[in-house]
């Protein structure tokens, strides 16, 4: 582990030093010449200091291995480290990007893991840095769905305690597994962070926190947008951008672009994000009144009879898939196009008066939410004639679906 991951501690150990020596000094003023005949004539032996100890203490033993788990669309590969220790403890999920699971991401699997995370490194197909990126790839959302519910049902992870932290498209990942799926806190690094409205609906609740590099133009042009769409939001939502440094300045250490003093502030951010935010994470949290399911009322559409009239080939988004196929021509094309989002939307105030056969109820109104932002989007899209917002909104609404009949079918 580098010095500076260490950071807080030291903070801390400095301050407990200082305190502590100013309590022998006022000691030592206390007991007068009795104290000065003890060390003078080498009656008893020299105390090791608070520091001495904490410097001669070891990093916690660290156990790792490669591990294969089932996802709906197939195996996945990963790297878990945890430290030597019979407690349950907070997870995180490290999603590397395009560096892939590198010595140095290795490495950082196992130096999270020795600061008392249980930690699952995977490593999807890396995807060019753009912020639609990791929303329009359903396959990869699958795969990290699988990643957290792999980690939360491993008997040494404490479930209500797990976040994420991604890299590059990493970060992207992260940013979209978050908006789909209930985490106690989500990281990216180095990323281009999105502006779709879906996609940041959905981070509601959930703390992020993005670091980016102040060289880095494309990372930091994308940062105004995505405050204001999220603004009002009840997440707590940190941006912090590094002034005077490149890309990738947190590491590997020997790559160009690397910077210490930077690198090392940033990773204490990112320890006392995952802190504050994952490892403090309330256990067992009771679900907000918001989120309780509704009282029960008389209903003849099951969630199955919306599903099938909305997705099945011949249904409403098949039609609406078929209209946006290539851009609508005339304005009756555009009114068809709104008429079938429209009844998208509307189905999301049928699916959130049902409780899910599987999972928990606000995981459900999450994805409920996140359904009617992104068919509310080609609403909007369609009063402007906006095409290529209309056809982000529907890809949008594909990369939901997968996730959420992991999670609640």
């Amino acid at each position: 582990m580098t010095e500076g991951r260490w950071f807080s501690r030291w903070v801390q150990v400095v301050a407990l030093s200082a305190i502590a020596g100013l309590v022998v000094f006022r000691l030592v003023l206390s007991s007068g010449a009795r104290c000065q005949v003890l060390v003078a004539s080498g009656q008893g032996r020299p105390q090791q200091s608070f520091l001495e100890k904490f410097q001669a203490q070891k990093p916690a033993a660290v156990v790792t291995r490669e591990v294969t788990f089932p996802s709906a669309v197939g195996p996945v590969a990963g790297y878990v480290a945890r430290p030597q220790t019979s407690e349950r403890l907070p997870a995180v999920l490290l999603l590397p990007g395009e560096q892939g699971l590198n010595d140095w991401m290795k490495g950082n699997t196992r130096d999270l893991a020795g600061n008392g995370y249980v930690v699952l490194a995977v490593a999807p197909p890396a995807r060019v840095r753009t912020a639609s990126a990791a929303l329009a790839d359903e396959k990869t959302l699958a795969q990290l769905s699988s990643a957290v519910r792999w980690l939360r049902r491993r008997p040494d992870v404490q479930p209500e305690q797990l976040g994420v932290l991604g890299w590059s498209s990493g970060g992207d990942q992260a940013v979209a597994l978050a908006a789909t799926t209930p985490l106690q806190g989500c990281v990216a690094c180095d990323t281009i962070v999105t502006d779709e409205p879906g996609l940041v609906a959905g981070l509601r609740g959930t703390p992020v926190l993005v670091i980016v590099a102040g060289r880095d133009q494309n990372a930091r042009k994308s940062i105004p947008a995505f405050r204001k769409a999220a603004a009002g939001s009840l997440n707590p939502l940190l941006v912090r951008v590094y002034d005077g440094v490149e890309a990738g300045f947190m590491g590997p250490e020997d790559r160009k672009g690397y910077n210490r003093a930077p690198a090392d502030k940033a990773w204490f951010e990112v320890y006392e994000f995952l802190g504050k935010y994952v490892e403090d994470a309330p256990l067992g949290p009771a679900i907000p009144q918001a989120a309780q399911p509704p009282p029960a009322e008389p209903s003849v559409a099951t969630i199955a009879d919306i599903m099938r009239a909305v997705n099945e080939s011949t249904g409403v988004r098949g039609t609406l898939l078929e209209a946006l196929r290539q851009e609508p021509a005339n304005q009756r094309a555009w009114d068809r196009v709104r008429a079938n989002a429209s009844l998208m939307a509307e189905a999301t105030t049928l699916l959130g008066r049902h409780a899910p056969r599987r999972g928990t109820h606000a995981g459900w109104l999450k994805q409920v939410s996140m359904f009617s932002a992104a068919t509310t989007s080609i609403v909007a899209a369609a009063d402007r004639h906006d095409y290529p917002a209309a056809r982000n909104g529907l890809m949008e609404v594909a990369a939901r679906c997968p996730v959420c009949h992991e999670q609640h079918r």
